[in-house]
């Protein structure tokens, strides 16, 4: 799950810290601890969407980044590992596309208003 820091809430502890070497380093060590962990607490975690890609995919691009580190590979198996990916991504997009869409329709809802917009 990726992680996106809130600009506002860190501007705002930033400089509240007193950025100096000390002479100990494990005073050093340990403000550095408290400083990455309140970094940490400014950090915020992007939702995910599961839905968007099947399992299969997934599975495909595992494949993928391994035949991708495989040395012994040859050129057509990663042509071929490329080109399922890509498909199966299409197909995933594809589904998710039309699922949104029937979701909406059956709510009578706009797809402009909504926040999770195809």
């Amino acid at each position: 799950m990726s992680r996106q820091t809130d600009e506002d809430i860190l501007d705002k502890i930033l400089p509240s810290y007193v950025w100096q070497i000390k002479d100990d380093s494990t005073e050093d060590y340990d403000l550095l601890v408290e400083r990455l962990r309140c970094a940490d607490l400014t950090s915020l975690t992007q939702p995910r969407r599961a839905d968007r890609i099947s399992p299969t995919t997934k599975e495909l691009l595992e494949k993928r980044t391994k035949v991708k580190l495989d040395p012994n590979a040859t050129h057509s198996a990663r042509l071929i590992s490329n080109t399922r990916c890509r498909r199966a991504l299409q197909e995933d997009l594809h589904r998710y596309r039309q699922m949104k869409l029937l979701k909406a329709a059956q709510e009578r809802s706009s797809l402009k208003k909504s926040p999770e917009s195809v």
